[in-house]
């Protein structure tokens, strides 16, 4: 399997409800190209994107976050495997990615591919909701699974190295992607995160 192959079997259920959160790499371009939407948050700094995402979770407990991470940043920051547990959300649902490559910086082997087992690092820091996707479509309804029943959940995604051919850059940088994020969480909840107006200019559909 490829990372995008999964992306473009969930994105069906990106919906303008729904807050993601990615890391930084390939995943956040693939994702854009599968399924475009203003809910995309990019972590560009690496090992955060759980901690953003579970930040997201507690802040809104009403609204369901997507976490799309990597092998190599899952290993960087792995302590927050026991956090989630710790905290349960339950409206959590945090995929990572399993290449066993730091494909984005030379390519060189994470700890995955010298045999650490992500899921079970899941399962030994206490998320019960855990599992591994073997098909595209058992990734499908394990995410479909995760948004729907009380979390946190935990999905394993093994892929083979390699991104999506012909991919485009995203259509912004991290400055607007940030301000972005946020004018569609304000939209979203009816709350005012940036604390300034939008300048006239812009705050018009489109």
């Amino acid at each position: 399997m490829k990372r995008h192959e999964l992306l473009q079997a969930i994105a069906p259920l990106l919906d303008e409800q729904l807050l993601v959160v990615t890391s930084v790499g390939g995943v956040r371009v693939e994702l854009y190209a599968a399924q475009p939407s203003e809910g995309y948050f990019v972590s560009y700094a690496m090992g955060l994107a759980a901690p953003v995402g579970l930040g997201l979770a507690l802040a809104l407990p009403l609204r369901q976050v997507l976490v799309l991470d990597g092998d190599g940043a899952l290993i960087m920051n792995s302590v927050s495997l026991t956090t989630i547990a710790a905290m349960r959300p339950p409206n959590l649902t945090y995929v990572v990615f399993d290449n066993g490559i730091y494909e984005s910086s030379g390519a060189g082997p994470t700890h995955t591919a010298r045999g650490i087992d992500a899921r079970a690092l899941a399962e030994g820091s206490g998320i019960e909701r855990s599992h591994r996707a073997t098909s595209a479509e058992q990734f499908r309804m394990q995410v479909t699974q995760g948004l729907r029943q009380s979390g946190p959940t935990f999905i394993h995604a093994p892929v083979e190295p390699g991104g999506w051919p012909g991919i485009q850059p995203l259509p912004y940088d991290a400055k607007e992607n940030k301000y972005r994020f946020a004018r569609f969480v304000e939209r979203l909840e009816g709350v005012d995160v940036l604390g300034l107006p939008l300048p006239a200019h812009l705050d018009r559909p489109g």
